[in-house]
């Protein structure tokens, strides 16, 4: 596995069923908030340059929250932020995070994969 898990919090269901829906990154902390992918929204999110415009998922998507860790030395790339809605992100037309390794092999993580 890529990152570690350093904590989770259930809301509603088990976690093994949840879908990323949304993420928050704090250098290499992710916050992935997980539910069901398609249908969430937020402030925002038809706008491109979803850095400026775009809110966290409304908390009636969110099922499941999940922390993970990075290891220091991979590198985490967001979106092109000017080019890029959150609802391009949410129809996975790309990842909302890629993960370089050392060795530079590479992890994505789409709106909708289940990471557990």
């Amino acid at each position: 596995m890529i990152f570690h898990i350093m904590e989770y919090k259930l809301i509603n269901q088990d976690i093994k069923e949840k879908e990323v829906i949304d993420w928050e990154c704090k250098g290499h902390l992710v916050k992935l908030y997980l539910g069901k992918n398609g249908e969430q929204c937020g402030d925002g999110w038809y706008i491109n340059n979803y850095i400026l415009n775009a809110g966290k998922v409304y908390k009636e998507f969110i099922s499941a929250e999940a922390v993970i860790y990075i290891p220091w030395d991979y590198t985490i790339l967001e979106p092109n932020r000017m080019l890029v809605s959150k609802n391009d992100i949410r129809d996975r037309v790309l990842p909302c995070l890629t993960i370089i390794q050392s060795n530079n092999n590479t992890a994505e993580i789409y709106f909708g994969d289940k990471i557990f």
